[in-house]
């Protein structure tokens, strides 16, 4: 499989949803990709987290900024969240 069909299937995986679950498994069969029952539901449940992070908007990440009174262990939790936010918003399905 060339890097340009690869290219053109993530972009068609991106679009998974409940109306074309076996047509996406039989494109995943056809490519060699794996794939799982589960899949539907990690991927909704990744939709719904990404929309709970993005209805809390920018008031979750100015909450979790650093303080003064944070020791090593905390401000490292807190930089972690800030992290994992920007990434979900990012990495949008």
């Amino acid at each position: 499989m060339s890097a340009e069909e690869l290219a053109k299937l993530k972009d068609e995986l991106k679009r998974f949803n409940a109306a074309n679950v076996r047509a996406r498994a039989m494109i995943c069969d056809a490519a060699g990709i794996p794939h799982d029952a589960d899949i539907l539901e990690w991927i909704n449940g990744a939709r719904e987290r990404i929309a709970r992070l993005e209805a809390a908007g920018d008031a979750l990440k100015e909450e979790a900024w650093p303080t003064m009174f944070d020791d090593d262990a905390s401000r490292k939790r807190r930089m972690d969240a800030i992290d994992g936010w920007i990434a979900a918003k990012e990495a949008k399905p």
